[in-house]
């Protein structure tokens, strides 16, 4: 009776077929679905908001030496600021200022981003629709083989011959696959809120904070302007968002404060990025995750809008050559394509970040947590550096500041590095 029942709903509800299916239309899902419709697939990209891009659930920074490395255009349109690089402040009173190429960047209006992405893969021949939500699915082994939308208007069935999942950190295609959930902690959440009129110390650099006002993350300032910025404060954690953690940064951090004085506040955003780095499952059955969904991500800072968008592309390659010739064996080819191109960074990061989570769960005195795990994220100092770091522990906050800097001089980067006490 069941079965009767699902074929008449089939039957009767509008029903379409495609080669790939891609869920989300994020950075990393419009990114498939340009690849896959640019080789010829039939491309369905379905996203459940209304907007693409909205709400927004970030920091709207980039990083330029990833565009520049993936040949990546954005549009001038989507542009804020451009900065000339990142500056952390460790336990209030120790400045690094970083130049380097990694640590240049710009923020962006991540509703026009999105925007635009989405707007290049339907140009290219996806069909989008939005306002659709995955709401159910049939599975044949590991295989996805009818998803169910739902849009305001009606249900429809979709049968596709490779799903790509790109719908976010709590995917609701690996809630269908039955794909391991992930751990609190291995999430961070952040909240902030975009500022005007603004007293910026470096309106032309992204301000990072890690001190005890930031515990177990770290605080931001991001600039959209030279009197507009998002600041907030990033957490591991799902339990709540840590609202009372960023009023007491915001009123009590003497870096901070003066900057935000007679701010007014534009938008809230808060957000959840899986920091694992890439350790998720990549491909299973006929689906391949991408994203935020596969943890493609910069794990030590969070910024995944860039290698979600370029592991997307991959996906829509993959995907595309693997339907062209009816043979699913090909999705193997996607975790191959990730470690060859842009897998060896996403490790890195993520070495980073199990460094620094590992160090600030030590019995180590917080202000020295503090100030290794700063110059860890700031990668003046390495994570294999074990010897190095130990020695770092014992000294004083002057005797550290003057092993780096020999460190720094060594390595010949004091073109790109400065590190003092304030």
């Amino acid at each position: 009776m069941i079965n009767m029942i699902k074929n008449f709903l089939r039957e009767t509800l509008p029903s379409l077929k495609c080669d790939v299916l891609v869920v989300g239309a994020g950075p990393a899902g419009s990114g498939a679905a340009l690849t896959a419709a640019q080789n010829g697939a039939s491309t369905i990209l379905v996203d459940k908001k209304k907007v693409i891009g909205s709400p927004i659930e970030c920091g709207e920074c980039i990083s330029l030496s990833l565009l520049k490395e993936y040949n990546i255009k954005i549009d001038p349109r989507v542009i804020h600021a451009k900065h000339k690089g990142t500056v952390f402040w460790i336990n209030k009173n120790i400045i690094v200022e970083n130049c380097s190429p990694i640590w240049k960047s710009m923020s962006i209006d991540r509703h026009l981003f999105d925007n635009s992405l989405a707007y290049n893969a339907a140009i290219a021949g996806a069909n989008l629709f939005v306002g659709a939500e995955l709401i159910d699915a049939e599975i044949s082994g590991d295989n996805i083989t009818v998803a169910t939308i739902k849009t305001d208007r009606r249900e429809v069935i979709i049968e596709p011959k490779v799903v790509i999942a790109a719908d976010g950190t709590f995917s609701t295609v690996g809630k269908f696959q039955n794909r391991k959930k992930l751990h609190k902690w291995e999430i961070g959440r952040t909240v902030s809120y975009e500022m005007v009129n603004l007293n910026l110390k470096y309106p032309d650099k992204v301000q990072m904070f890690f001190d005890d006002l930031t515990g177990v993350g770290y605080g931001y300032i991001i600039p959209k302007s030279k009197k507009s910025a998002n600041v907030g404060l990033g957490r591991l954690g799902v339990d709540e968002h840590p609202w009372e953690h960023l009023e007491a940064f915001l009123e009590l951090h003497p870096i901070v404060k003066p900057q935000i004085k007679n701010v007014g506040i534009l938008e809230i955003k808060t957000g959840e990025t899986p920091i694992t780095g890439p350790r998720l499952e990549l491909k299973k059955g006929n689906v391949l995750y991408a994203g935020d969904a596969a943890g493609q991500n910069l794990a030590h800072v969070g910024e995944g809008a860039i290698p979600s968008h370029i592991c997307g592309r991959i996906a829509g390659e993959v995907a595309s050559k693997a339907t062209k010739v009816d043979d699913l064996s090909i999705l193997e080819e996607y975790p191959k394509k990730i470690s060859e191109t842009i897998g060896p960074l996403l490790e890195e990061c993520a070495e980073i970040r199990d460094s620094v989570v590992t160090l600030l769960a030590s019995d180590m005195p917080p202000e020295t947590k503090f100030l290794i795990g700063g110059l860890l994220i700031s990668e003046l100092i390495h994570p294999r550096e074990t010897e190095f770091i130990d020695d770092l522990s014992k000294l004083s906050s002057d005797e550290v500041i003057s092993r780096v800097s020999a460190l720094i001089k060594k390595q010949d980067r004091e073109k790109f590095i400065k590190i003092k006490k304030q």
